[in-house]
């Protein structure tokens, strides 16, 4: 978000005395801090105005920062096609707001460094992680997404010889959509009905089990397939072997 010469020169001055009690640099390297423990540590108990005044500044530059990026957020929500990444922008966007109104209300209301700290932790994060759905919305969620799914899978299911990361979970859905066994239009739907938690945990290692199980029919005396879908075949059949699903 662009800021003008003396709103940047000021929090330019508020974030270098914050640093002096524990904060650091933002990781996007956008105006602001990142909150750290040692930086809490320091606002309990009373702090010097010009403490309390640069944290306050920041916070309302952090706002600022925030309002502008759920704005775009929204707008860019309103071009998305996929459902399940439609579902976690929502879902996102509903925390951002929360975060937003509860850092609002901490500046406004009844004022502590502390309290407005830990929300101002929470917008910055936040508001980190807008930058990169704004660029890529579909590889942001996408990579959440299949973060989520092999976590449920290793945490919960406890099928494999060894945790299927996401990188190859995901391979193994788009090999398996190849090959004509509807892998990721599966896995997608199991996902979304993740909704009821633990219910529908074996629905998504299903997907899995279910589509090695076809491939073995559909290949059995079934040369002509195999030739015709040789590298895909290979490739999956491959890394399927590591982790006892083929």
């Amino acid at each position: 978000m662009a800021q003008n010469h003396k709103t940047f020169k000021r929090q330019a001055e508020a974030t270098r005395l914050l640093e002096k009690i524990g904060a650091t640099r933002r990781k996007s390297r956008k105006a602001g801090i990142t909150v750290t423990g040692e930086l809490k540590e320091s606002l309990r108990g009373r702090q010097s105005p010009e403490i309390a005044n640069a944290l306050k500044f920041t916070a309302n530059t952090a706002l600022d920062e925030a309002e502008k990026l759920y704005d775009d957020l929204i707008d860019t929500a309103d071009n998305i096609e996929d459902k399940t990444t439609q579902k976690m922008m929502q879902e996102y966007l509903s925390k951002y707001s929360e975060h937003i109104h509860s850092l609002h209300k901490s500046v406004k209301s009844r004022y502590r460094s502390l309290r407005v700290a830990n929300r101002l932790e929470d917008v910055f994060n936040y508001s980190d992680a807008a930058y990169k759905i704004l660029k890529n919305p579909d590889a942001y969620f996408g990579k959440k997404k299949w973060g989520a799914i092999s976590g449920i899978l290793n945490n919960l299911m406890g099928t494999y010889s060894r945790d299927i990361p996401p990188e190859d979970l995901k391979r193994l859905c788009v090999l398996g959509q190849k090959l004509g066994l509807n892998t990721l239009v599966d896995i997608d739907r199991a996902y979304a009905e993740y909704d009821n938690l633990l219910r529908n945990s074996d629905q998504i290692g299903k997907v899995l089990t279910d589509a090695s199980d076809k491939l073995r029919s559909i290949t059995q005396a079934n040369e002509e397939f195999i030739d015709k879908h040789k590298k895909v075949y290979k490739e999956f059949t491959e890394l399927a072997s590591q982790y006892n699903l083929w």
